[in-house]
């Protein structure tokens, strides 16, 4: 994650505008490869490939417009300009389409530091415009040191639980494939020796009060034994085709938080009238209450934005739960950029994570 900060070296150098918007357009466009590869498997039958490059571009160019247009060559323009990027890419309305932030490898760099480490991350982003030798060492060293700072203690009795359900539960309507997953979900929650159990985004297909009547001898077993389980699903709205990507909490605990930014286009649709996809929620809420901790939930493609993670903490959790479905990235390292980009979150605020992520 601190090597995103080696672009700030290299805005100086390109000097004119056009210099610029192709430098950060690269930029933006590489760390978003895995787009075209997953979405291939994301949308199966429905796969435009024309479609998808289209995006990947049209995204790479509007972060990038930014720091083609306010950046330039000189220190004193670097010193406000770069700083201003960062944080205009943080929040709204940039926030929804803001991936490949380097403000994300905060915690990489100032484990435990907490807020003052993103004002660290700023300064130091900027040094590396302004100075790029020493800064560059600077950042070289910070990330030596770092991994030497012990990691959060887990919480005690707080399981997350990866999964190999492929697309079970996102699209795929196969009664079979549904039933099969519902059963092994609820008999891991039961072998389970933990308190809480938390299981990946969206593997439940769609949780409706049916499922709370399928689930009910499960759910009554676990609230008797003061066993909660979180699992990621789909819940319809009522009276047109919109649905939220959820996290459902049950057992000794009833509740539920949706997902705040889902994907842009493929869960998100802004320009279409047919109402279909999922809803926008940015200033949605954050945290949930679960066996006596204060859980910040952020699901899938959120963990890679700031807004989302810079929210969840304004609300001081006291366990940040990470939720994703990854089965259409299985040939790409985006799950490992999401597990470093969580865990450097975790690390900034010194805030134990629970992740559970299907593949």
């Amino acid at each position: 994650l601190p090597l995103s900060l080696a672009l700030m070296a290299l805005l100086r150098p390109a000097a004119s505008l056009l210099n610029r918007l192709i430098l950060t357009t690269s930029y933006f466009a590489g760390a978003m490869w895995p787009i075209l590869p997953g979405s291939s498997i994301f949308y199966g039958n429905d796969f435009e490939p024309l479609h998808t490059v289209r995006n990947w571009i049209a995204v790479s160019i509007l972060l990038a417009l930014p720091w083609a247009l306010l950046t330039g060559c000189t220190l004193k323009r670097l010193a406000w300009s770069v700083p201003l990027c960062l944080i205009v890419e943080s929040v709204p309305p940039f926030a929804v389409i803001g991936l490949a932030n380097p403000l994300v490898s905060a915690g990489a760099l100032f484990p435990h530091a907490g807020w003052f480490g993103l004002i660290l991350t700023l300064l130091l982003a900027t040094f590396v415009a302004i100075r790029p030798l020493p800064a560059v060492a600077a950042v070289a060293a910070l990330s030596i040191i770092a991994p030497f700072i012990p990691q959060p203690n887990p919480v005690p009795g707080w399981q997350g639980i990866d999964t190999n359900y492929g697309g079970a539960g996102v699209d795929s309507p196969d009664a079979i494939k549904i039933y099969s997953v519902a059963e092994n979900i609820q008999q891991t929650a039961l072998d389970s020796n933990a308190q809480v159990i938390v299981f990946p985004e969206s593997v439940v297909y769609r949780w409706t009060p049916t499922t709370d009547l399928f689930w009910k001898r499960t759910l009554d077993t676990l609230k008797a034994q003061g066993k909660i389980i979180v699992v990621g699903a789909m819940t319809e709205l009522p009276g047109d085709r919109y649905y939220l990507n959820v996290a459902v909490v049950r057992g000794a605990t009833h509740g539920v938080i949706a997902q705040r930014i889902p994907v842009p286009i493929a869960m998100w649709k802004p320009f279409t009238h047919d109402g279909s996809g999922t809803l926008l929620n940015i200033f949605g809420r954050t945290t949930a209450s679960i066996h006596g901790q204060r859980a910040a939930i952020v699901i899938c493609y959120e963990q890679l934005l700031v807004w989302p993670m810079i929210r969840s903490f304004m609300d001081r959790p006291t366990v940040l739960i990470g939720m994703a479905n990854d089965f259409w990235a299985r040939d790409t390292n985006f799950d490992r950029i999401q597990a470093a980009t969580l865990q450097s979150w975790s690390r900034l605020f010194n805030t134990p994570v629970v992740s559970a992520v299907n593949r």
